[in-house]
């Protein structure tokens, strides 16, 4: 499995994921560091909230301390989210259908610039699909680590103040 960590801009009622980062075979103090130093090289001064798989704080017997001690020992700190793919499902469609202005998504994603963007979550998005045996839930996908990571973000903030649906023209792309 790939580690994945996306960056988000909470401006208001709208959330953009603006920055993205995969990594393959890397031990979690040096995802730690490299979390640390992306945050350096995107001129954040303190990570305000990093939500990740709640199995992060399970013991497995081969390390003292949990991976959510290990990342918080190297100044990555950690919020367990909820493991759960019907709210992943409707976290995230939430998020795409409500409009924080007129036909302007709450959740918005940047694919672009030189070193910025999120293209994994881009292409990720449209090949989720729901479980045939559940259908209110996320089905399970090997691209999914980028839409989870989004949505236990989403989860979090589930309570933020909203602007009412009441009495709004679905726009096109939702139709």
């Amino acid at each position: 499995d790939p580690s994945y960590c996306v960056w988000i801009a909470h401006l208001g009622n709208r959330y953009i994921a603006f920055n993205e980062q995969v990594w393959y075979k890397t031990t979690v103090p040096d995802l730690a560091g490299l979390i640390k130093e992306e945050d350096e090289r995107l001129g954040i001064s303190r990570i305000s909230g990093t939500f990740c798989d709640p199995t992060l704080d399970i013991h497995t017997g081969a390390e003292i301390r949990t991976n959510k001690e290990i990342f918080e020992s190297h100044g990555v700190p950690m919020e367990l989210s909820i493991n759960d793919r019907t709210l992943f499902a409707s976290a995230i469609h939430t998020a795409l259908a409500t409009e924080v202005e007129p036909g302007v998504p709450q959740l918005q994603v940047y694919n672009g610039g030189r070193g910025m963007g999120c293209p994994y979550l881009v292409k990720a998005l449209p090949l989720m699909r729901y479980n045939p045996k559940r259908p209110m839930a996320m089905a399970d996908h090997k691209h999914d680590h980028p839409v989870v990571a989004i949505s236990y973000f989403l989860i979090s903030h589930a309570s933020d103040e909203r602007k009412s649906l009441i009495n709004r023209v679905i726009p096109k792309w939702m139709q």
